[in-house]
């Protein structure tokens, strides 16, 4: 079974939010930012433009100031396995991508079908009526694996593609003073000996798609082991004085193909090692 590659780079801001000094950098000129085409595009591809989803995204946790990272970065590939701890001193990298999107979508700018580690970089100030103030800098999703710097300093690292986290900023931003946001990215993709990969039977396959397996065979079990006829109630009052002979008429489905296609998947089942017996 496969599972689509995929980078989620989620919404990210600042809220009500000594930092380290800048190591010596190089500076380029990324490629600018314009929508690739996509396999299967609409009008609408074209028409996003470059500020996606400026509303606060958590409105619990809204502050009267708050600062949306959400727009155009700088991104370049990492190689196949990066290095987190040795991260790229440029102020701005190679190309600009819109955040957040998918490195393989066109919306991203990027469309990158094969990254599997990835830097991205963007600049941003910290106003000074913000000190003495918590600075919280928050994802809402990255996939699937992140490390945060701030101002060249390691400041937070997170497992998991699916919840959000929150990484405290507040001793590393320069108060008024340009900020330099960058973080690395490993991609959970389907390969053999990951820690997130399981044995089962003769194959090895992505934890992921484990999961959808195993929800895909419950639903087997359920639906082709158990018979039964599901109806719903219906509320019939009145008086009756002698007999009284009440009528329904109860829909048949395309039984046959319901089976074949019950059977067809039971058998998948089967074949996997899913069921036993």
């Amino acid at each position: 079974m496969q599972i689509i590659q995929r980078v989620a780079l989620g919404s990210m801001s600042l809220v009500h939010f000594f930092g380290s000094t800048h190591a010596q950098a190089t500076t380029v000129k990324p490629v600018a930012y314009q929508v690739q085409k996509p396999p299967l595009d609409t009008d609408w591809t074209y028409r996003l433009g470059t500020n996606p989803w400026p509303e606060h995204p958590r409105p619990q946790l809204h502050r009267e100031h708050w600062l949306n990272l959400n727009g155009i970065w700088t991104y370049d590939r990492a190689g196949v396995a990066g290095n987190p701890l040795d991260p790229p001193q440029a102020e701005a990298l190679s190309r600009e991508v819109m955040i957040p999107s998918c490195i393989e979508s066109g919306l991203s700018g990027i469309q990158d079908l094969d990254s599997t580690a990835m830097w991205f970089v963007r600049h941003f100030k910290v106003p000074d009526i913000w000190k003495k103030q918590n600075v919280l800098l928050h994802f809402e999703a990255v996939d699937y694996e992140a490390t945060v710097f701030m101002n060249n300093v390691r400041v937070g690292h997170n497992v998991g593609g699916y919840f959000r986290f929150t990484v405290d900023i507040t001793r590393n931003v320069l108060w008024g003073q340009d900020n330099k946001f960058l973080w690395d990215v490993h991609q959970a993709i389907d390969q053999m000996n990951q820690t997130y990969e399981i044995k089962a039977d003769l194959e090895s396959y992505n934890y992921r798609a484990g999961v959808l397996f195993r929800e895909l065979t419950e639903q087997v079990e359920r639906y082709a082991c158990s018979g039964a006829v599901w109806t719903q109630t219906t509320d019939v009052e009145g008086e009756v004085n002698g007999l009284y002979t009440y009528d329904r008429r109860v829909l048949r489905p395309n039984v046959d193909q319901w089976k074949r296609d019950i059977d067809g998947l039971y058998k998948a089942a089967q074949k996997r090692g899913g069921f036993r017996g």
